[in-house]
């Protein structure tokens, strides 16, 4: 009796051992964006991508990335001559700013109220049900 308890506190032990190097494992490699990193990296492109995104935490990212690099400021240009300032590396991204001006415009109404933005098949049923509601009048 008193071996058989030893052997289920040692495995308690070892399971939970093991599940916090894990724990700890896949924390350091983990791809989620750090906020510092977000100043330095275009994480806002790949989070608009993302259906299941919390729009505050996509546009903190896209003002942090663009807080201090010069923006485009002609819609109809995507060359040096659309930014104010200089910078190769902000003209490659000149389509992106612009992607994500056009879904941060259409994507603020598609906020859930977790901050997320709502699953294509749950924008579908509200579509669905507004549809129904007003084809019922």
């Amino acid at each position: 009796m008193v071996r058989t308890r030893l052997f289920f506190i040692f495995i308690l032990l070892f399971t939970g051992i093991s599940g916090l190097r894990a724990q700890g494992k896949t924390g350091s490699k983990s791809k989620a964006p750090k906020v510092a990193d977000t100043a330095n990296y275009p994480y806002w492109i790949q989070m608009m991508d993302d259906t299941g995104v919390v729009f505050a935490k996509a546009e903190r990212a896209f003002y942090l990335y663009w807080k201090n690099r010069p923006t485009p400021q002609n819609d109809n240009e995507e060359n040096e001559k659309g930014f104010e300032g200089e910078g190769k590396e902000n003209i490659k991204y000149a389509y992106e700013y612009k992607r994500f001006k056009s879904w941060e415009q259409s994507a603020k109404n598609l906020v859930g109220p977790d901050g997320k933005i709502l699953s294509p098949a749950r924008q579908i049923e509200i579509w669905e049900q507004n549809h129904k509601a007003k084809n019922e009048k």
